[in-house]
C-alpha cells in the first residue's frame, strides 16, 4: 500500500523583487515558509509509517510489522539525541570567572580544604591568577623537558598564544 504524498513547491508570488528591501522581504517570506514545511514533514512521515504499519497488521505480515516499528523506535531516539545535543552548544567558550582561595595559595592540598573562595572576572587578574597556579604545578612534569635546562630558565610566564596586546 503507497501512501499519497504531497509534492511541495515554492514559488515567488509575484513578480521579481526590485530593491534590495523587497529581495529581503521576500526571502523572510520563504523561509519561513520552508520552516512550516520541515515542521510538517516529521508529522507526514510519521502518518505514512503508522499507514504502513496497519496495511502490515491487516495482511498479517509479522516481519514487516516489526521493521516498521523498529524504524519508528529508532527515528524517535535519533530526534532525542538531536534535542539533546542542540542543549550543549559545541565550540569555544571562554572562561569569564573563577573562584580562587582567599588567601592567594594555590596548592592543591591546601585548595581542597580551603572554604573562602573569592570570584574574579576581570580577564587580566584570571590570566595572573592562572599563571600562578601553573606555576605552583609546573615541577609536577619533573623530568620532562620543559622543566628541566633549558627549557626551564627560558620560561617568560608568558601566555604563547595569548594575544599580548
Amino acid at each position: 500500500m503507497r501512501v499519497a504524498t504531497e509534492k511541495v513547491v515554492l514559488k515567488c508570488t509575484g513578480p521579481l523583487p526590485k530593491s534590495l528591501e523587497e529581495c529581503q522581504a521576500e526571502y523572510k517570506q520563504l523561509r519561513k515558509d520552508i520552516q512550516r514545511i520541515e515542521a510538517q514533514a516529521a508529522s507526514f512521515r510519521r502518518s505514512e509509517q503508522e499507514a504502513q504499519l496497519q496495511a502490515r497488521l491487516a495482511e498479517g505480515e509479522k516481519a514487516g510489522d516489526i521493521a516498521i516499528r523498529n524504524i519508528m523506535v529508532a527515528e524517535e531516539s535519533k530526534d532525542i539525541w538531536r534535542q539533546l545535543q542542540s542543549l550543549n552548544p559545541v565550540g569555544d567558550q571562554e572562561i569569564t570567572t573563577i573562584d580562587v582561595p582567599t588567601d592567594g595559595n594555590f596548592d592543591t592540598n591546601h585548595c581542597k580544604e580551603w572554604t573562602n573562595w573569592t570570584t574574579i572576572d576581570e580577564p587580566k587578574n584570571i590570566e595572573a591568577a592562572l599563571l600562578k597556579r601553573n606555576r605552583i604545578h609546573f615541577g609536577w612534569a619533573q623530568g620532562t623537558p620543559p622543566a628541566i635546562s633549558p627549557l626551564r630558565e627560558k620560561s617568560t610566564g608568558q601566555l604563547p598564544l595569548m594575544n599580548q596586546n
